[in-house]
């Protein structure tokens, strides 16, 4: 008797790894990034109410693989008063088991506080505990899945 040369088609080959991986990858405990501290927050430009920044973060990544964070919008916050809205600039890969510091671009818009004049600004900067906050959403991405992430960040001014 002959042995027969029977080849599963590709596509049933591909379905298989595909289900296997799926499988592999959904037992994989996946743990959150911690923000280990804000380092330091730079202000780089000023215009017409948009204002271009740049803030340091120390982050710990305790996983086995890298996260990409691809985009995020977050509301300004200086003491008690909104400033305005940021977004981030580009997208930045947090390193695979790492606590490293990482610069995050960030443009925004503070038109609602420039409305209120140069007197209004001056309080928020000399209040007894001025503090920046950023409060929002990032979208986090590692293989093919996408997470977004509420996110806080708390800093002196």
């Amino acid at each position: 008797m002959q042995a027969s040369n029977f080849q599963l088609p590709s596509f049933i080959k591909v379905s298989i790894v595909t289900i296997v991986s799926a499988i592999l990858l959904s037992s994989c405990e996946v743990k959150d990034i911690e923000l280990v501290e804000v380092e330091d927050v730079k202000i780089e430009k000023v215009t017409g109410g948009k204002i271009d920044g740049v803030i340091t973060v120390k982050l710990n990544n305790p996983n086995g693989f890298p996260v990409t964070i691809k985009s995020g919008d977050f509301a300004i916050w200086a003491g008690k008063t909104e400033m305005g809205t940021a977004q981030l600039d580009e997208s930045f890969k947090i390193s695979a088991n790492s606590n490293e510091s990482y610069p995050i671009k960030l443009k925004g818009d503070v038109n609602g506080v420039l409305a209120g004049g140069i007197s209004g600004l001056i309080g928020m900067f000399t209040g007894d505990d001025p503090k920046l906050v950023l409060k929002g959403d990032i979208k986090a991405r590692s293989f093919l899945i996408t997470r977004t992430v509420p996110v806080e960040l708390e800093t002196d001014l």
